[in-house]
Parts: C-alpha cells; structure tokens; sequence
C-alpha cells in the first residue's frame, strides 16, 4: 500500500472553443498558463452514458485529507479481499492435493 500523497490531476474548468476567435482562445489560454502554471494540460472528457464530451482544464496537485484517507481505505479493503481470495485458493488447492 502506497502511504505517501499522490500528485493527481484535477479538473478546474471547462474551455469553450466553439465559435471563439483564434485571438480571444490564445488570450484565454495565457490567462490560464498565468493563474496555473505551465503545467496546465486541456483534456476532453466524455460524459457518462453519452457521445458527448467538454474540454476541461486540468491541473496537477498533491491529494487532499480526504482524498488520501478515502484512497488508503479503499486500497485496505481490496488488499483483504486479495488475501481472502488467495486464502480460499490455498485451502481449496491444499484440499485436492493434500
């Protein structure tokens, strides 16, 4: 199990490009690079149970409170769900081959 935070991405906002002047997108993309850094990425991400999809601006930062309890808890709870697994292997396999 990984104890230390995790750098994840997260999604800050949605650019629209459609119907917007080549000018006012660049003018719209240094804002973004001035208030989050160079290491802002664009992304489409598609909406669930749909065709569609948004450009959404994603930045990268370290897991907050939440997020790293949340992440340790759920890692916890599928490590005992491996270890019972390989245990009911080993007792089934341990049965038929002595």
């Amino acid at each position: 199990m990984n104890q230390e935070r995790k750098i994840i991405k997260k999604e800050i906002s949605t650019l629209i490009v459609d119907g917007v002047s080549l000018e006012s997108l660049v003018k719209e993309l240094h804002r973004l690079i001035d208030e989050y850094g160079k290491n802002t990425s664009i992304e489409y991400c598609w909406e669930t149970y749909s065709d569609d999809y948004h450009l959404g601006v994603f930045v990268e930062a370290p897991e907050t409170d939440e997020e790293f309890v949340s992440r340790l808890a759920m890692e916890q709870y599928y490590e005992g769900l491996k270890v019972k697994q390989e245990l009911a292997d080993y007792n089934r396999l341990k049965a038929k081959f002595g």
